[in-house]
């Protein structure tokens, strides 16, 4: 479930708002409907129905009589989609959604654990895959051996309290991948 920027519970979610009174909520406008002249609601949610399809729609409402000769619009810039618009917020609520994440008490050990293991995993099947044909060793040495510094560089630049969060993950890929690499020396040398 995504959460929003403030990281608590959807508005849809809150505890006050029970499926009775929800019920009753939209029972309402139903039997004002219901009650007022048939002729007039029909008029009102037509009229609705007109300015939503104007609004949604991707070019403008066809003229009538009533409006005069057409006019000739040349350069006007098409109007947003509603699509569109979604994907343009897509990234900020992923980030707000990351942070919040984040925030919990717990998920920064979680995530630093399984970076650790799969650095571990990455460095046993590295060995295994390139190491099994042996001239593979030192093209696949170089890259690590300068990504692996570069993190190290930049991790111990900063001070811990303003380290991201995505360098410490990364330095603890890079733990466990060097903690694969000396345990599967041990195994070949054992």
């Amino acid at each position: 479930m995504l959460r929003t920027a403030a990281c608590g519970p959807p508005a849809w979610a809150s505890a006050s708002a029970s499926p009775r009174a929800a019920l009753a909520a939209a029972r309402v406008p139903l039997l004002r409907a219901q009650a007022s002249d048939e002729d007039e609601y029909l008029a009102d949610l037509e009229q609705q129905l007109r300015r939503a399809a104007a609004r949604s729609s991707r070019s403008p409402p066809a003229p009538t009589a009533a409006d005069g000769p057409p006019v000739r619009r040349t350069g006007a810039a098409l109007p947003t989609s509603r699509e569109g618009s979604q994907v343009y917020a897509l990234p900020g609520k992923a980030r707000a959604a990351w942070r919040c994440y984040i925030g919990v008490p717990g998920q920064l050990l979680l995530l630093s654990t399984l970076s650790l293991l799969v650095g571990f995993y990455l460095a046993g099947s590295l060995s295994t895959i390139f190491g099994a044909a042996g001239f593979w060793e030192p093209v696949i040495g170089l890259p690590v051996l300068l990504v692996g510094e570069v993190v190290t560089r930049e991790y111990y630049l900063r001070p811990a309290e303003r380290r991201p969060v995505l360098l410490k993950l990364a330095n603890a890929l890079k733990v466990g991948f060097y903690l694969g690499v000396v345990v599967d020396a041990i195994k070949l040398a054992g």
